[in-house]
């Protein structure tokens, strides 16, 4: 819900409210890419030797600082930051998320089961917020609909991190990760499009 009604939101902010062109669209696009890339074997090594709930819960830390500060600067040098940070934050939990719920209900042979009912709730998720913040961004405004949305990804942190407990790794890799660009090819058909990124699953 979070991720989808945001970068609906966000979509039209930065083309509208910020007023970016489209080749600024684009080096946000490229700068995004890059960050995610370059970090997606470091965020692998934290998640593998720190932990994955904490390679999680930085995730929630860092995504909500993107989204919150994606509201409140439209300027573009900050935008394009904050879409970096965002990408960052992906590869923290991109494969740590599905590595954790395999050490934490120690049943690999069910994971399937995991798999296919978080792809059923992604959908649900992500038309119930692309209909919730396209209709509080009407409501209020863009900036104030985008900085809530970082806002609430920050207390799911929080709750996440005081309701699920830590697993303990029986494995030192982690499942193939994938970038914003990959997932937009598998990740749930009614996602929102976006010329820079797609979304995970929250």
């Amino acid at each position: 819900m979070l991720h989808h009604g945001w970068w609906l939101v966000t979509s039209l902010y930065m083309a509208i409210d910020a007023g970016l062109s489209p080749a600024q669209l684009l080096l946000i696009a490229a700068a995004q890419g890059v960050a995610s890339i370059l970090f997606e074997v470091p965020a692998g090594v934290v998640a593998d030797t720190v932990g994955r709930k904490k390679a999680i819960v930085a995730s929630h830390v860092l995504m909500a600082t993107a989204m919150a500060v994606t509201g409140l600067f439209p300027g573009f040098v900050l935008l394009m930051l904050a879409q970096m940070l965002w990408g960052i934050s992906w590869t923290f939990t991109s494969g740590s998320d599905v590595a954790w719920a395999t050490d934490a209900i120690d049943r690999p042979d069910r994971m399937h089961l995991l798999i296919a009912a978080q792809a059923r709730w992604q959908m649900i998720g992500a038309g119930a917020g692309i209909v919730a913040f396209g209709v509080f961004a009407a409501i209020v405004d863009r900036p104030t609909s985008i900085v809530c949305a970082g806002v609430l990804m920050l207390l799911l942190g929080t709750w996440f991190t005081a309701a699920f407990p830590s697993a303990s790794a029986r494995t030192t890799s982690r499942p193939h990760s994938v970038s914003p660009a990959e997932a937009h090819a598998w990740r749930s058909p009614i996602a929102p499009s976006s010329c820079w990124s797609s979304s995970p699953s929250w």
